[in-house]
């Protein structure tokens, strides 16, 4: 997978030179390619979201390979939950599909609670309609609002579907051209996010696509229409999505760092469990009264957790120079350093 990962790496770079800035399209936060043809991973070929693949099937896509999807087996694709995908702004989701059949509601691409219209940064969806028509649901804690095309899609044919939303106001491009819409015109909530899993072929109470799925894409902004434009026409001649190679490294770095901060954060919640277990044996120490308890047991104990304690005092130095020594390289290249929660180098 490394090597074919490489190989599409500097091929791209070639195109990236050949076609000058207009590959270079920012806001990217994943890529799923479906080009493996082997395998149950469905490699983020821009970040770092990684999918598995649930009895979806390899087959020839749009633009190399893709993954057939058929509901009477409950086929698709997971992604584990990542902050970058719970995206409550402007959005644009985009992907090439192939329905078999209508009439029923099939996810392409969703992130939501299925037990309730709630907490629902992404619906990508049809209608029930014979021929599938485009629809969008996102949701706060509270309700949720959905839109949805004019423009149905016939059955047995490669099209390029697209949702973009940009200051709340959602539009549907199919085949890089824009549609009509039903509904609600215009979100009025601010979505929440959720900690399910992104899925690609269903969402989490069922909705299973029938047909095949290729060029997955998510940015975290809205693209603009010469931009869609682009993607659409890329895929009509075999390319895949324009991707600014230069960001991947960077983008990498930061989910390194953000792993390193959490983990920091993690130890300190430890360090400070530990002391409280070492104080309150010491109190038992000095009151004298055991209970079921040893003296000897108690000190031993105690010994211990000294011990411990010193160990993760050091790997805890050693973690945050390497995140200096990372934080270092991430304005080296131009960016700001990464903050915890606390708002904390």
């Amino acid at each position: 997978m490394e090597v074919r990962k490489s190989v599409f790496f500097v091929a791209m770079l070639w195109l990236l030179t050949l076609c000058g800035s207009v590959w270079a399209v920012e806001g990217m936060v994943s890529y799923w390619k479906f080009d493996e043809s082997d395998g149950t991973t469905a490699y983020d070929w821009f970040g770092l979201n990684d999918g598995t693949i649930h009895g979806a099937e390899w087959t020839t896509g749009l633009v190399d390979g893709a993954l057939s999807f058929d509901r009477n087996y409950r086929t698709y694709v997971s992604v584990p939950d990542n902050a970058s995908l719970n995206i409550t702004g402007d959005i644009t989701i985009s992907a090439w599909v192939y329905f078999t059949r209508g009439g029923s509601y099939q996810a392409i691409v969703t992130k939501c609670v299925g037990t309730g219209p709630r907490d629902n940064p992404f619906d990508f969806r049809t209608q029930t309609s014979a021929e599938p028509q485009l629809t969008l649901v996102r949701a706060d804690a509270i309700a949720y609002e959905r839109v949805y095309s004019r423009r149905h899609i016939p059955l047995r044919e490669w099209h390029h579907v697209l949702v973009r939303v940009e200051n709340k106001v959602p539009d549907f491009y199919v085949d890089g051209v824009v549609t009509g819409k039903y509904a609600d015109t215009t979100f009025t909530r601010t979505p929440t996010g959720n900690a399910k899993p992104l899925l690609i072929g269903r969402r989490d109470d069922g909705l299973y696509f029938n047909g095949i799925i290729d060029e997955v894409a998510i940015y975290n902004r809205a693209l603009s229409a010469e931009e869609i434009q682009v993607h659409y026409q890329n895929g009509l001649n075999g390319y895949g999505y324009p991707i600014d190679f230069t960001l991947i490294p960077i983008q990498q770095l930061e989910h390194a760092i953000a792993e390193m901060l959490e983990l920091l954060e993690s130890i300190d919640a430890a360090l400070e469990k530990e002391w409280l277990a070492y104080e309150r044996l010491d109190e038992l120490l000095q009151s004298g009264d055991y209970g079921d308890l040893t003296k000897s047991g108690i000190v031993a104990a105690m010994q211990k957790i000294h011990s411990a304690i010193q160990h993760q005092e050091l790997s805890k130095k050693a973690l945050e120079r390497s995140i200096e020594k990372m934080q270092d390289a991430l304005v080296a290249l131009g960016r700001e350093p990464l903050t915890d929660e606390s708002g904390q180098e």
